[in-house]
């Protein structure tokens, strides 16, 4: 069955309009997963960069020798006021957003703790740092596989008590959207976005606090322009915190 939140995607969500009103029909909860950051031992050396203009681990690396390190714990680090300043500040580097909020002096705190051995999320994709978790969510729903769409490589499953660390990656690799065989849940990503959606059949509020992640629980007004809006936000945390 072809998922149409987010990818493929039609019609597009747009910025200023409330996510769950883009939700799939039957689906009535939705929630922000926020991708860590990642820190490297200082004495790592990369064979290779994801990225061709900065020096930045590969997935392999992330995996092997990466620690996870939380949006909270890299705003402390940064002396930013709130989530909201640190999301812009990761907006500015990924190069995507042009607003009187995004100033010069947020940019810089970010960039002041990014390079030495803090790396900033990925985006575009699913990061291998949560991959593991929504698996084990869908796995726990009582589904021995995970079904998958990705934006221009196709569909697919996988047995999820067979997967190798290759398998996982593949589904970390662009736009993808996952779900489990009865479809109470769907985990996507969207394009120069850093961080993750889950949005299910039932309110999902006590599995995002429980599991440990971090980010926010879309509310009827959330829209993909959250970090911009006076609003409060209703997060979660993650473990470390």
């Amino acid at each position: 069955m072809s998922k149409k939140y987010f990818f493929p995607s039609e019609p597009s969500p747009a910025a200023d309009k409330p996510i769950k009103n883009f939700l799939p029909p039957g689906y009535t909860s939705a929630a922000i997963v926020f991708h860590p950051f990642v820190r490297m031992p200082l004495n790592w050396k990369p064979e290779k960069s994801h990225t061709p203009h900065m020096l930045f681990p590969v997935k392999e690396d992330t995996l092997l020798f990466g620690t996870p390190v939380s949006w909270e714990a890299v705003r402390k680090e940064t002396g930013m006021n709130s989530i909201k300043e640190l999301a812009i500040g990761l907006y500015m580097w990924i190069g995507g957003i042009y607003h009187e909020k995004a100033k010069p002096e947020i940019y810089k705190k970010l960039k002041d703790v990014i390079g030495i051995s803090l790396f900033p999320p990925k985006e575009d994709q699913l990061s291998e740092l949560v991959i593991q978790s929504f698996l084990e969510v869908i796995r726990c729903s009582g589904s021995r596989t995970v079904h998958f769409e990705k934006i221009t490589d196709g569909s697919g499953s996988l047995v999820i008590d067979e997967m190798t660390t290759e398998d996982m990656l593949y589904l970390c690799e662009e736009p993808i959207s996952l779900y489990d065989e009865k479809e109470d849940y769907i985990f996507t990503c969207y394009f120069d976005e850093p961080y993750s959606f889950i949005i299910g059949k039932r309110d999902i509020e006590g599995l995002c606090q429980n599991i440990g992640w971090e980010g926010i629980v879309c509310d009827e007004n959330t829209t993909h322009a959250w970090f911009l809006k006076e609003k409060e936000l209703k997060q979660f945390y993650s473990k470390d915190e």
